[in-house]
């Protein structure tokens, strides 16, 4: 192992786990607010000559009104007035009302963090409105991040992997007033409009459509504005509530195809989302609910014998499920079939006609299911059947 790399190591487990020892020496720094932004600065402790490798501190954000998504900390980088460093971490919790983060930088032996200047900008802190009145307030925290104890710096200089700590003074906590409206709106692809914000009270214009003798439900709707996406929601009988089948990742899309069961009737309903820089997500309003009712299988196993003159036996096969059959002939295979029966029970697979005086008749028949408004849904035709005459 490398002798950098063994004390960077070595660096890490002194800011994790070794507490801090009494402040010695004191530091500073400044907050500056830039609209949702907070750049952190920090100023080397005093009187260390040398270069600090490794440091730890802690920043808390607190919600006075409103509502806020997690914040973000980005490091600066290196080498343009950033910070160096092989590791940077930014562990974000929250805390009732709070968010606290712990902030570790650590590099490579003589590597400095200030690189030979009294203060730096160690990154910045990017916050997340979620409601249209928000309010807060940030600063730097004691170790740990504890309410009301002095802010502090843990840091480890070149020469030694002692731990040291500086009281961080003249940082003052800054306050934030803003609304969810200040957080842009992400387009929908590259190169696309970004001024088409994405609206919360934005719904998709939901349609339906089943073939006419399919099980395939597709589904189109209108591209939402500013939508990163789209999911859709099936509403479940057993629970009485709306259940996510689908989410879609592409903002442009506006179409899709779903296998479903047959003789089925459906209710969906579907909504557009926004993805946030912090992978947090925006809600659109849901569409109408839109019902529909997919087809009966194909019958099969369609059977015709001849039980004397002129008169004839269909069977075939139960379909499941089914409402009942509808049976039809012909005098030739492609010629004009006129429907001859209704048959009106699922489980009556039978049927038989008399008075049928050509010498060769062809028969097919189809299932059917009775949509809620009363409508019926038909199934695909069964193969054609012929039978001659005596």
């Amino acid at each position: 192992m490398k002798k950098w790399v063994g004390c960077l190591l070595a660096a890490l487990l002194l800011l994790v786990l070794v507490p801090p020892v009494e402040a010695s020496a004191a530091a500073g720094g400044e907050l500056a607010v830039h609209g949702r932004d907070i750049t952190v600065t920090l100023r080397k402790p005093d009187g260390v000559a040398e270069a600090v490798t490794s440091l730890r501190f802690w920043m808390y954000v607190t919600v006075l009104e409103g509502d806020m998504r997690q914040p973000v900390f980005t490091f600066a980088e290196a080498p343009a007035g950033g910070v160096p460093g092989v590791v940077k971490d930014a562990a974000v919790a929250k805390q009732g009302n709070r968010y606290v983060l712990d902030l570790i930088v650590s590099g490579k032996k003589e590597q400095d963090i200030f690189q030979g200047a009294d203060s730096t900008v160690i990154g910045t802190l990017t916050l997340y409105p979620a409601s249209q009145t928000v309010k807060a307030e940030v600063g730097v925290a004691g170790e740990g991040a504890a309410e009301g104890a002095q802010p502090v710096v843990t840091y480890i200089s070149a020469s030694s992997l002692a731990q040291q700590a500086a009281f961080l003074t003249g940082v003052n906590p800054v306050s934030y007033s803003g609304s969810s409206s200040d957080v842009p709106a992400v387009p929908e692809q590259p190169g696309e409009d970004s001024s088409q914000g994405f609206s919360k009270d934005a719904a998709p214009k939901l349609k339906l459509r089943v073939g006419d003798t399919g099980r395939h439900i597709a589904f189109s709707w209108k591209q939402v504005p500013g939508a990163s996406g789209y999911k859709i929601y099936q509403y479940q009988e057993e629970t009485g509530k709306y259940k996510r089948i689908k989410t879609i990742k592409e903002g442009d899309k506006t179409s899709l195809s779903l296998k479903m069961d047959y003789a089925a009737t459906y209710k969906f309903r579907m909504r557009a989302f926004q993805t946030l820089a912090d992978g947090a997500k925006d809600y659109g309003a849901y569409s109408a609910i839109k019902q529909v009712t997919t087809a009966p299988a194909k019958v099969k196993g369609l059977a015709v014998q001849q039980k004397g003159y002129a008169k004839s036996v269909l069977a075939w096969e139960q379909a499941v499920p089914a409402g009942g059959y509808q049976v039809f002939c012909s005098t030739s295979k492609d010629g004009v079939y006129t429907r001859v029966k209704t048959v009106k029970k699922a489980d009556v697979c039978k049927y038989v006609i008399k008075g049928q005086e050509k010498k060769k008749m062809y028969y097919k028949v189809r299932a059917y299911v009775e949509k809620p408004n009363g409508k019926r849904k038909y199934g695909a035709f069964s193969r054609i059947q012929a039978v001659k005459q005596l």
